[in-house]
């Protein structure tokens, strides 16, 4: 719940925690090598390593029987994208470092596959002036903070109740 503070200087060999609703683990694949994409679509955590640094933060997939392995080994897949890659912040908290963007394979999580999330930190001064509505913006385009309706509407109802007040507020003239 809440939201989670923007990780800094995110480096390899990091622990992360990877969430996405995309799509689960199904069968082993007939290879052994890994596991097929046709468990149901639902929110689920793992754990990995940063293994990739720069715009893209990199994650693997390795074997239980390998020694890179951690005990929740996970991995993005298909419909991932938009979840978070977190690291732990120097309180325990869960910060985010990443946002995930692109996987190796179609349809299957194999050994050694890996998966990419975009290090927020690079874009961290673009993003401010958005998700912190006290933060000066700097650009031309001003970023939507709220808007201008009856508080405790929904959105889509909100923008309908507006134009009839609007509306019901007019004078008539003559």
């Amino acid at each position: 719940p809440g939201y989670h503070h923007l990780a800094s200087n995110v480096g390899l060999d990091r622990p992360c925690v990877l969430g996405g609703f995309g799509a689960t683990a199904g069968a082993s694949l007939a290879s052994g090598n890994g596991y097929d994409w046709n468990g149901p679509h639902f929110e689920t955590w793992g754990e990995n390593i940063i293994e990739g640094e720069g715009s893209l933060l990199a994650v693997r997939f390795d074997s239980p029987t390998s020694g890179s392995a951690v005990p929740h080994e996970a991995i993005f897949a298909v419909n991932d994208s938009g979840g978070g890659l977190f690291v732990y912040g120097p309180g325990g908290d869960l910060q985010l470092a990443g946002i995930a963007i692109s996987v190796i394979g179609w349809g299957s999580s194999q050994w050694n596959n890996a998966a990419f999330a975009l290090n927020v930190d690079l874009y961290r001064n673009w993003m401010m002036p958005i998700v912190d509505p006290g933060a000066p913006v700097s650009s031309a385009v001003e970023a939507p903070r709220a808007m201008i309706g009856l508080p405790g509407l929904p959105p889509w109802l909100n923008a309908s109740a507006t134009g009839v007040l609007l509306l019901a507020l007019r004078r008539r003239r003559s």
